[in-house]
C-alpha cells in the first residue's frame, strides 16, 4: 500500500514538473534586461544591454523606444545589444522571448535616459543664467562648475526629483564677469562636457 503511494506520489510529480510552463533558462529564473549604463550622452553616448534567462536558442526581439524591433538569437539564453548614436530622449527597451505554444511571451524592460541640455551662451552678468536639462534620470544629482575668467566660482549642485525627468539650474547673477567665461556641467557620473559662455 505505502509502495503505491510512493508511486502515485512520484507519477503527479512528473506530471507537474512537465505540465508547469518553463519561461526561462535555467527553469525558475525570469528574464532579465540590465544596461551597462541607463544615463549617457546623445549621439556619442554608448551602452549595452545585456539580456539573460532568455529561452536557449529562441529568437528574442527587442524594442527602443519607439524603433523598429530588432530580432536577434539569445544563444545559451543570452544576449548583448550595443547602443549608440541615439538621440535625447528616454527610451523604454522592451525585450520580448517566446516560451512555448499556449503560453504568454516573457517580457522584460529597462528605461535608458538620454538627456538635452540647453546651455546658455551669452547673457548679462547682472542676471540670472538658467541651464535646462530634459529627459534626465530621476533623482540624479546635477553639478555645475562655473568659471568667471580664470576665477574658479561656487560650484552648483542640484538633485533632480525622484519623480522629475526636467531640472532647472540657476547660475546666481554677477557669476560670470565681462568677457569670455565657461561652465562645466556634469549629470551624475555623466560629464557632458565645458561650456563657454560670453558675459556682457
Amino acid at each position: 500500500m505505502r509502495s503505491k503511494s510512493k508511486v502515485v506520489a512520484l507519477i503527479a510529480a512528473f506530471v507537474v514538473a512537465f505540465a508547469a510552463p518553463v519561461f526561462a533558462y535555467p527553469p525558475g529564473q525570469p528574464e532579465t534586461s540590465t544596461l551597462t549604463a541607463d544615463l549617457i550622452l546623445a549621439k556619442s553616448g554608448k551602452t549595452v544591454l545585456n539580456v539573460a534567462h532568455a529561452k536557449p536558442g529562441a529568437t528574442i526581439t527587442i524594442k527602443v523606444g519607439k524603433g523598429k524591433p530588432i530580432a536577434a538569437v539569445a544563444k545559451d539564453g543570452v544576449y548583448s545589444l550595443r547602443l549608440k548614436g541615439l538621440a535625447a530622449g528616454i527610451y523604454l527597451i522592451a525585450t520580448t522571448t517566446p516560451t512555448y505554444v499556449g503560453q504568454p511571451d516573457e517580457v522584460s524592460t529597462v528605461t535608458l535616459y538620454v538627456p538635452s541640455i540647453r546651455a546658455p551662451k551669452v547673457g548679462k552678468i547682472t542676471a540670472k543664467t538658467k541651464v535646462i536639462i530634459k529627459y534626465i534620470k530621476p533623482g540624479t544629482v546635477v553639478t555645475i562648475k562655473p568659471t568667471a575668467g580664470k576665477k574658479k566660482k561656487k560650484t552648483i549642485k542640484v538633485k533632480v526629483g525622484a519623480k522629475a525627468t526636467r531640472a532647472t539650474i540657476v547660475i546666481p547673477a554677477k557669476t560670470f564677469a565681462k568677457g569670455k567665461n565657461n561652465y562645466k556641467i556634469t549629470i551624475g557620473k555623466l560629464v557632458v562636457g565645458t561650456f563657454t559662455f560670453k558675459g556682457k
